[in-house]
């Protein structure tokens, strides 16, 4: 049901062609090898992403941030681990992805989407509700960030309501936070991949290996 399910806002994540063919233009042509070998690494793990293979997503987009780990897209490689972190159930180093994201790209509203459902997931709602109001400032059109700023004003409002009345004793507590743990396993759930380039992903490195040499992870 609604209630039981928490959708990513976007997992894929990608930045505007133009913007991208901007930025390559801007470097020079060692660091625009660097750049494409970057590129196709985070092409692999979206299409790991999209098998839900979260490890192996994770691998790649720590190899395209090891080529470039602060360069135009970098932004993009910090999130979109963070959803593969998300998706494995690492919630406080996608915390650390989402903000190394946002150091890099203040106004990236994916990043601050997924910094949101991993403080959601964690139970911090009023840091939940602060990244998805950025999320929404930013990216205004994005249902699931407005959605989910909702959810996460709701549950600080509960959460907030309840410690007031709280009476139980501390067992009852640990019963409480188990169930809270076993939800949150049910509740990470993930769109389909919308924003895939529609071209050819190059084959993974099994069939050809990167430009910039090297066994790639994986």
């Amino acid at each position: 049901d609604d209630e039981g399910t928490l959708v990513a806002a976007s997992v894929f994540a990608d930045i505007d062609t133009a913007e991208k063919e901007e930025a390559a233009k801007a470097l020079d042509e060692a660091q625009r090898k660097d750049f494409e070998d970057a590129e196709r690494f985070k092409a692999w793990g979206n299409a790991a992403m999209q098998k839900k293979k979260y490890e192996k997503a994770k691998s790649y987009y720590t190899k395209a941030l090891e080529i470039v780990p602060a360069g135009p897209t970098s932004h993009v490689y910090f999130s979109n681990r963070a959803a593969a972190l998300l998706s494995m159930r690492n919630f406080n180093e996608a915390v650390w992805d989402a903000e190394r994201g946002i150091a890099l790209k203040p106004k990236y509203a994916k990043a601050h989407a997924r910094l949101g459902l991993a403080h959601f997931l964690l139970g911090r709602y009023q840091d939940a509700v602060d990244a998805y109001a950025l999320a929404v400032k930013y990216d205004p059109r994005n249902k699931n960030s407005v959605l989910y700023l909702e959810k996460s004003k709701k549950k600080l409002a509960d959460s907030e309501g309840a410690e007031e009345e709280e009476t139980y004793d501390a067992p009852s507590r640990d019963v409480s936070r188990e169930r809270g743990r076993q939800g949150k396993d049910s509740d990470i759930q993930h769109e389909d991949n919308t924003e895939l380039p529609t071209r050819p992903v190059a084959p993974e490195p099994s069939t050809r290996k990167p430009s910039s040499g090297g066994d790639p992870p994986g």
